[in-house]
């Protein structure tokens, strides 16, 4: 068994999605998590962060655009609606 943090995560060009609820806040830290999630999936991969309850209310939708932006992320659909 393989086990990681989102900060180093033990696998190259492996996934086709990643999904991270209501835990993005939570990181210890989020750009280094970012940076390794962009490293790790496969070409044309895609991420998906949601918030909903109380993660909603401390997340600023803003900032983790920034966030993604800043990592590498070419793609940021609809912040709005995570």
């Amino acid at each position: 068994m393989l086990r990681g943090t989102v900060e180093r995560i033990p696998y190259e060009e492996f996934f086709d999605k990643a999904f991270a609820r209501n835990s993005f806040h939570l990181w210890p830290d989020r750009r280094a998590g970012l940076w390794e999630i962009q490293r790790v999936p496969k070409r044309g991969g895609t991420l998906v962060l949601s918030f909903d309850g109380p993660a909603r209310r401390v997340v600023d939708l803003g900032s983790v655009r920034n966030a993604l932006q800043e990592a590498g992320f070419e793609r940021i659909d609809n912040p709005q609606a995570l």
